[in-house]
Protein backbone atom coordinates (compact mmCIF):
# COMPACT_ATOMS: atom_id res chain seq x y z
CA UNK A 1 0.00 0.00 0.00
CA UNK A 2 0.81 3.86 -0.94
CA UNK A 3 -1.41 5.16 2.40
CA UNK A 4 0.40 7.14 4.72
CA UNK A 5 0.14 6.65 8.17
CA UNK A 6 0.48 8.87 11.21
CA UNK A 7 1.28 6.89 14.22
CA UNK A 8 0.82 8.63 17.62
CA UNK A 9 1.86 7.36 20.90
CA UNK A 10 2.09 8.18 24.80
CA UNK A 11 5.42 6.75 26.60
CA UNK A 12 3.46 6.27 30.32
CA UNK A 13 0.09 4.80 28.23
CA UNK A 14 -0.39 1.93 30.26
CA UNK A 15 -3.69 0.37 28.30
CA UNK A 16 -1.52 -0.40 25.00
CA UNK A 17 2.13 -0.13 25.62
CA UNK A 18 4.38 1.35 23.95
CA UNK A 19 6.33 -1.74 23.39
CA UNK A 20 3.57 -3.18 21.88
CA UNK A 21 2.81 -0.58 18.73
CA UNK A 22 4.96 2.58 18.32
CA UNK A 23 8.43 0.58 18.89
CA UNK A 24 7.03 -2.44 16.73
CA UNK A 25 6.08 0.52 14.00
CA UNK A 26 8.69 2.97 14.44
CA UNK A 27 11.75 0.13 14.21
CA UNK A 28 10.29 -1.41 11.14
CA UNK A 29 9.04 2.02 9.41
CA UNK A 30 11.11 4.72 10.45
CA UNK A 31 12.80 5.39 7.70
CA UNK A 32 9.91 5.34 5.36
CA UNK A 33 8.21 8.71 3.79
CA UNK A 34 4.50 7.33 4.43
CA UNK A 35 5.03 6.93 8.01
CA UNK A 36 5.25 9.99 10.51
CA UNK A 37 5.71 9.26 14.14
CA UNK A 38 4.45 11.69 16.75
CA UNK A 39 5.96 10.54 20.54
CA UNK A 40 4.58 12.06 23.55
CA UNK A 41 6.30 10.82 27.20
CA UNK A 42 2.91 12.18 29.72
CA UNK A 43 -0.02 11.81 28.14
CA UNK A 44 -1.83 8.34 29.01
CA UNK A 45 -3.72 6.36 26.50
CA UNK A 46 -6.94 8.71 26.32
CA UNK A 47 -5.06 12.05 26.74
CA UNK A 48 -3.45 12.49 23.57
CA UNK A 49 -5.26 14.97 21.63
CA UNK A 50 -5.34 17.37 24.72
CA UNK A 51 -3.16 20.17 25.57
CA UNK A 52 -0.48 20.40 27.87
CA UNK A 53 -2.31 23.24 29.59
CA UNK A 54 -5.72 21.69 29.47
CA UNK A 55 -4.31 18.40 31.23
CA UNK A 56 -2.15 20.44 33.96
CA UNK A 57 -6.09 22.64 34.46
CA UNK A 58 -7.87 19.19 34.63
CA UNK A 59 -5.43 17.42 36.96
CA UNK A 60 -5.63 20.60 39.14
CA UNK A 61 -9.45 20.75 38.74
CA UNK A 62 -9.85 16.79 39.23
CA UNK A 63 -7.58 17.06 42.29
CA UNK A 64 -9.39 20.03 43.76
CA UNK A 65 -12.78 18.32 43.45
CA UNK A 66 -11.46 14.89 45.35
CA UNK A 67 -10.72 17.17 47.82
CA UNK A 68 -14.67 18.96 48.10
CA UNK A 69 -16.05 15.57 48.15
CA UNK A 70 -14.29 14.44 50.96
CA UNK A 71 -16.12 17.60 53.25
CA UNK A 72 -19.51 15.98 52.28
CA UNK A 73 -21.82 14.37 54.65
CA UNK A 74 -21.35 10.69 55.01
CA UNK A 75 -25.72 10.28 54.87
CA UNK A 76 -26.05 12.13 51.05
CA UNK A 77 -28.37 10.16 48.58
CA UNK A 78 -27.18 9.81 45.19
CA UNK A 79 -29.76 12.15 44.03
CA UNK A 80 -28.07 14.50 46.10
CA UNK A 81 -24.40 13.67 45.43
CA UNK A 82 -25.68 13.79 41.77
CA UNK A 83 -27.14 17.71 42.37
CA UNK A 84 -23.36 18.58 44.61
CA UNK A 85 -21.41 17.68 41.66
CA UNK A 86 -24.00 19.46 39.66
CA UNK A 87 -23.14 22.54 41.22
CA UNK A 88 -19.68 22.55 41.58
CA UNK A 89 -19.39 21.72 37.93
CA UNK A 90 -21.29 24.59 37.78
CA UNK A 91 -19.77 26.74 39.78
CA UNK A 92 -15.73 25.71 39.34
CA UNK A 93 -15.83 24.74 35.57
CA UNK A 94 -13.73 26.82 32.93
CA UNK A 95 -15.91 26.71 30.20
CA UNK A 96 -13.81 27.57 28.28
CA UNK A 97 -10.98 25.80 28.88
CA UNK A 98 -12.62 22.30 28.63
CA UNK A 99 -14.05 23.32 25.50
CA UNK A 100 -11.09 24.48 23.98
CA UNK A 101 -8.72 21.46 25.12
CA UNK A 102 -7.39 19.79 22.02
CA UNK A 103 -3.88 20.93 21.41
CA UNK A 104 -4.11 23.02 18.66
CA UNK A 105 -0.51 22.19 17.24
CA UNK A 106 -0.63 18.65 17.50
CA UNK A 107 -4.12 19.06 15.26
CA UNK A 108 -2.32 21.06 12.51
CA UNK A 109 0.57 18.99 12.25
CA UNK A 110 -1.75 15.89 11.38
CA UNK A 111 -3.93 18.74 9.04
CA UNK A 112 -0.37 19.05 7.11
CA UNK A 113 -0.39 15.59 7.37
CA UNK A 114 -3.55 14.62 5.59
CA UNK A 115 -3.35 17.63 3.35
CA UNK A 116 0.35 16.38 1.87
CA UNK A 117 -0.93 12.95 1.57
CA UNK A 118 -3.69 13.86 -0.99
CA UNK A 119 -1.27 15.18 -3.27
Amino acid sequence: SNAALFVIHSQDDTTVPQKYGYDIYREAYEDSERFTFVHYTDRGHSNLYFSREYLDYIDGFNEAYAQWVKTWPDDLTDEEKAQYHAAYLEEHLDRSMYANRLDDALFREILAFYDASLD
